[in-house]
C-alpha cells in the first residue's frame, strides 16, 4: 500500500493506513514501527499539515526494486 500510494504521487498517511483495516490498530502501529526501525519505510511530517505523518518507501528499498527490475529484464 505504501509503495502504491507513493507511485500515485499521493503518499499514504498513517490515518489512511489505519482506515484500510488491514489489522487491529495496535498491530498496524507495531508493524509500522518495526518497518521504520528496519529502514524499509520512512515516516515524515507532511509539508502541508505538520500534524500528519506521510509514509514512503526508503531509498534503499527503491534501489532494491530497481536492481530487481533490471535483473528481471536481462
Amino acid at each position: 500500500e505504501v509503495g502504491f500510494h507513493e507511485l500515485s504521487l499521493a503518499p499514504l498517511t498513517v490515518k489512511q493506513l489505519l482506515l484500510l483495516e488491514l489489522a487491529p490498530p495496535v498491530t498496524v502501529f507495531r508493524r509500522l514501527n518495526r518497518l521504520c526501525d528496519l529502514g524499509v519505510i520512512v515516516r515524515t511530517r507532511s509539508p502541508r499539515d505538520r500534524r500528519v505523518h506521510e509514509l514512503r518507501l526508503s531509498p534503499a528499498v527503491h534501489r532494491l526494486f530497481a536492481m530487481y527490475s533490471h535483473q528481471a529484464s536481462d
